[in-house]
Formats: C-alpha cells, sequence, structure tokens
C-alpha cells in the first residue's frame, strides 16, 4: 500500500518540485522551518495534482499507461479521493499559517493551475502546452520572490519543460485527445522540440559563464538533439525525455 501511494503521487517528482523551492528559500534565509512551509504546499499541490489527473484518466491511462496505480488497481478510486482531499487540507493549512500574506495569491494561483488541469487538457488538449507553459512561469515567479531573477535560465526552463510535454504527448498519442503532436504530426512535432532545445542551447551560450556544472548542461542539451535526431523513429522517447529532466534538475542548480 505504501509503495502504491508513493507511485500514486509520483514522489520524486514532487519531491523535486518541492526541493526546487525549498533550497532557495534556505539560501536566502537560513530558515529551515520557513523554508519547509515554502516547499511543503508545493510538494502537496503537485502531489495531489497528480491524484487528480490518474483519478480522471483511469480510462485513457488503460491504452497509454495500464501500470499506473489506478488502472492495475492496486488503490481504490475512493482511497485515491481521500488522500487527494487530505493533501488539498495540508496545502490550505499551511498556506493559511505559514506563508507570508504578500505570498498567498501565488501559492494559491498555483494550486487552482495544478488542480485544473486535466479539466482544461480534457476539454482543449490543443492548448495543453500553453497552459504548462503559465504553471511552469508561476513555479519559476516563486522561486524568484526568493533569489534574483535569472531571464536567461527562465528561458531555459521554459523551453525544457515545453519540450518534455511535447515528447510525452507524442509517447501518449494513441489514448490523448487532439493534442498538438495529433494535429501537426510527428515530424513537425519533433522539429518543434530540436527548435526548443536550440533555443535553450542559445540561451545558456548566451549567458556566457561556462563553469563545469554550465558547461556539462550545454553538452547534454546538444546530446539531446543527437538522441532527438537517430532515435525517434525508432520511439525511444523515453530516452530524450530523462535526458531533458536531467537538463532540468541541472538547470534549477545553477539558478540557485
Amino acid at each position: 500500500m505504501f509503495f502504491s501511494i508513493i507511485k500514486l503521487i509520483r514522489f520524486e517528482k514532487s519531491f523535486l518540485t518541492a526541493f526546487s523551492i525549498f533550497l532557495p528559500a534556505w539560501q536566502k534565509t537560513k530558515d529551515i522551518n520557513l523554508s519547509l512551509a515554502y516547499a511543503i504546499p508545493i510538494f502537496t499541490i503537485v502531489a495531489s495534482g497528480f491524484i487528480i489527473n490518474d483519478i480522471n484518466d483511469i480510462e485513457r491511462d488503460f491504452v497509454n499507461n495500464p501500470n499506473r496505480v489506478l488502472p492495475k488497481k492496486l488503490i481504490t478510486t475512493e482511497f485515491a479521493i481521500t488522500i487527494y482531499y487530505f493533501l488539498l487540507l495540508t496545502t490550505l493549512v499551511i498556506i493559511k499559517f505559514f506563508i507570508p500574506l504578500g505570498y498567498v495569491f501565488v501559492f494559491m494561483l498555483y494550486l487552482v493551475l495544478i488542480i485544473n488541469y486535466n479539466y482544461l487538457v480534457n476539454s482543449f488538449p490543443y492548448l495543453k502546452i500553453f497552459y504548462v507553459a503559465i504553471v511552469t512561469i508561476v513555479h519559476l515567479f516563486i522561486i524568484f520572490l526568493l533569489v534574483p531573477i535569472n531571464l536567461f535560465f527562465c528561458g531555459c526552463i521554459i523551453s525544457n519543460i515545453l519540450s518534455q510535454e511535447i515528447l510525452l504527448d507524442l509517447r501518449d498519442l494513441k489514448g490523448d485527445g487532439n493534442t498538438l503532436p495529433k494535429i501537426v504530426g510527428k515530424k513537425i512535432t519533433i522539429r518543434l522540440v530540436s527548435l526548443l532545445q536550440l533555443l535553450q542551447l542559445l540561451l545558456l551560450i548566451a549567458y556566457g559563464k561556462f563553469n563545469i556544472m554550465h558547461c556539462g548542461l550545454i553538452l547534454l542539451t546538444v546530446l539531446t538533439q543527437v538522441l532527438l535526431y537517430f532515435f525517434w523513429k525508432q520511439k525511444k522517447n523515453e530516452l530524450i525525455i530523462s535526458t531533458l529532466k536531467v537538463q532540468t534538475i541541472m538547470m534549477f542548480a545553477l539558478i540557485i
């Protein structure tokens, strides 16, 4: 049961998203309690978003992701709903009592965007990547409340997240609605991802601080272009998506 819950809330993704808030908060305040107060609601928001997405997508996941917790019936839908409301309640309590009043609106906006993601995807699937871009911008805004804004890496992260989402849509082409890859086709989709990665590469080079991690990120971006060229026809999207996720972690580390 415990490991099924961990899978349901995508613990790794939820934790990394929250950690991207915890580190800049800790860097600025050196107060672990305040840093956790910023990070925990982000964790619970993202985790609850994954749960409500899985609840609403059970039928679709029988096609796209049959190994997920709910399609495999490792957890009942009723229990998943209970966890969802518990996480929402935890989020609201922490925001109410621990988040500074001036930041409450941003956290609430993030919550509304995350839990309504599935509604927009089902109703307007062709707008999915634009919605993801807005969510990413709000997340970055929370980070830049805590550390000086870095427009280069802001652009890089948005390009990276959009690349991931487009490739995920391409992977789930069979079971999804009228998403961008279905509208424009596979070839144009891959070219779009390649252009986003090229934009990311140019922004990284323009930033001009070539330390070890920065150079590693540039090389990884080039590697992603190579993987796109050689592997997309073999449908090895997971390898490309994994390199994009590593890029994301490195970029958040460089921001801090």
